[in-house]
C-alpha cells in the first residue's frame, strides 16, 4: 500500500458522545469501536481513524496490516479487525455532486487523517458532522479521477437518496429516464460499476437504519424500507458492511441529518430526460 501525502488544508475539529452514528442523505459517520467485520464490500469510500492504538486490515486474501488510519476503495473486498479501538469511521458514496470520484487504490497510515483531536465527548451538530466529512473526502478525492455522470443516472440516484426506500424500483426511474429497463440497467452499471440492484440494496439499508433511528423496532424498520423481515435485512447489512445491525439497536445512537427521509410518493419526481 502507498502513502497518502499529507494536505495543508485544516482539519474541522468534531467531538462527539461515544457509539454515535450521524446518517446524511449520501454519508454516513461512526463515533465508536472501529469492531471487527467479515470479509466485505460497500460501495463507499470508507476512511477509518484510530485514536490510540492500531487497527488491523486485510485487502481481499492479502495479508493482515497494522495502521492508525485507511481509506478502502468502492467495493474492494476487506475486513477489520479493532473491537477495542476507538476512531472514527466514515461512509461516503462516491457518485457525488454529478460526478462519480473513481479511487484509484486503498491506502493505509494516511497522515492527514490522523491529526484528529481526541476529545470525543462534546455536542456535535450537523454542519459540524458535514465540514468533517467533506474534509476528509477531499483528502481521499485527491488519488481521484472524476467523471461527468450521465445526467439521467445522476437524477435517478438524487431521487434514490432522499426517497423513501420502498421506491427504488426499477421501473418506475427507468420510464422517468425514458429508457427501457434494460437500457436503463445497463446504463446504471455502466455509470455507477455497480448493478442497479446493488445500490438499491445499499439505499434500503440506509432507509432501515433512519427507521431505526426515528424509534422503529428492527422488524418495523426492515419492513417499512422493503425487506421481506429483519433477517433479510441482516443478512443484507452483514453481507455489504460486514457485521450485524444489531449494535445499531443495543446501545448505538443513530442521529438522522438532513430531514431524515421523504414520504412515499406515488412515482418517481425526477422528470423524463429531454
Amino acid at each position: 500500500m502507498q502513502t497518502h501525502a499529507a494536505s495543508t488544508r485544516p482539519v474541522p475539529r468534531l467531538t462527539a458522545a461515544r457509539d454515535d452514528l450521524f446518517l446524511l442523505s449520501d454519508r454516513v459517520l461512526f463515533v465508536g469501536a472501529l469492531g471487527d467485520t467479515w470479509p466485505h464490500a460497500v460501495h463507499a469510500v470508507k476512511i477509518l481513524v484510530a485514536y490510540e492504538g492500531q487497527f488491523q486490515i486485510r485487502f481481499g486474501n492479502g495479508p493482515w496490516q497494522q495502521a492508525r488510519s485507511a481509506i478502502v476503495a468502492p467495493d474492494e473486498v476487506h475486513a477489520v479487525r479493532g473491537s477495542r479501538v476507538f476512531g472514527h469511521l466514515a461512509f461516503i458514496l462516491p457518485e457525488r455532486d454529478g460526478e462519480r470520484y473513481a479511487i484509484a487504490r486503498s491506502q493505509i497510515s494516511v497522515p492527514g487523517l490522523e491529526r484528529l483531536p481526541h476529545d470525543l465527548s462534546l455536542k456535535v451538530d450537523e454542519s459540524r458532522v458535514t465540514d468533517w466529512l467533506d474534509a476528509f473526502f477531499a483528502r481521499a478525492a485527491e488519488c481521484t479521477a472524476r467523471k461527468p455522470l450521465d445526467l439521467r443516472i445522476a437524477r435517478a440516484l438524487e431521487y434514490l437518496r432522499f426517497a423513501n426506500a420502498i421506491t427504488t424500483r426499477l421501473d418506475p426511474l427507468s420510464r422517468s429516464s425514458a429508457l427501457s429497463p434494460s437500457r436503463f440497467s445497463h446504463l446504471f452499471r455502466e455509470e455507477t460499476a455497480i448493478p442497479f440492484r446493488t445500490y438499491a440494496q445499499l439505499m434500503r439499508i440506509r432507509a432501515a437504519v433512519a427507521y431505526l433511528g426515528e424509534g422503529l423496532g428492527l422488524s418495523e424498520a426492515a419492513l417499512a424500507s422493503g425487506f421481506a423481515d429483519h433477517s433479510h435485512f441482516g443478512r443484507s447489512f452483514r453481507r455489504m458492511f460486514g457485521t450485524k445491525p444489531g449494535a445499531l439497536v443495543h446501545g448505538g445512537r443513530i442521529h438522522i441529518l438532513g430531514g431524515g427521509l421523504s414520504p412515499l410518493p406515488e412515482a418517481p419526481l425526477i422528470q423524463p430526460a429531454t
